[in-house]
């Protein structure tokens, strides 16, 4: 849990802490993969992605860098990155202080991340459940050992990120990673960004791209 490694230090932390326990503990988490996933509705307001190698791209691809046109789709490791400031509402020596506490613990989170990610794959047979409509042959459009070996690093990094934004204010100050939560708790896996950067504009409900297999 959670809550068993990361211990909050104010009201904030307290809060946005127990939401992501919450996410990470509900069999709900990541169900939208798998067999389960027609049990969830995915709220038409999540721009929705329904194939494997569409998000790996979107997650972790740099080729948009060198698109020679501008492109709507969006680095979105960098997005991740820049979702939450630390430097940006406290003095250094406070700063310093929240992010000993952060990173004091983060080999038992990765460890503990990595597990349940597992686990959840597991309870889901996300391996082994073919989504509806699928017409492609694996691994173009199936997951495949690499591809879940990037998701599971992926998922640790955003929920990492939130853990930051939890410290640093709370993730009511940080729209783009209080985004990647919301995902979250749809079951699904919050995967690319397409249209404006926050910072010009963008959107995190219109933009963030959610990979999720229910009906819409």
């Amino acid at each position: 849990m959670i809550l068993n490694i990361y211990k909050p230090i104010d009201g904030a932390s307290e809060k946005w802490l127990e939401r992501l326990n919450a996410m990470a503990e509900s069999d709900k988490f990541l169900a939208g993969l798998g067999i389960r996933c027609r049990e969830f509705k995915l709220d038409p307001i999540y721009p929705a992605v329904k194939d494997y190698s569409r998000a790996y791209y979107l997650m972790v691809s740099q080729d948009m860098w060198d698109q020679t046109q501008p492109t709507d789709e969006k680095y979105f490791v960098g997005v991740v990155e820049d979702s939450v400031n630390q430097f940006k509402y406290f003095e250094q020596d406070e700063q310093t202080r929240r992010f000993e506490i952060y990173s004091s613990s983060l080999t038992d989170f990765s460890t503990y991340i990595h597990d349940r990610t597992a686990t959840a794959f597991k309870n889901n047979s996300i391996y082994d459940y073919v989504p509806d409509n699928f017409d492609g042959a694996p691994p173009a459009r199936y997951l495949s050992d690499d591809v879940y070996g990037v998701f599971v690093n992926e998922i640790f990094s955003y929920i990492l990120r939130m853990v930051l934004g939890s410290y640093f204010g709370g993730l009511d100050k940080w729209p783009v990673a209080n985004h990647l939560l919301n995902c979250f708790e749809t079951g699904g896996v919050p995967c690319g960004w397409i249209g404006p950067e926050f910072e010009e504009g963008g959107d995190p409900q219109k933009c963030m791209q959610v990979l999720h297999f229910g009906l819409r």
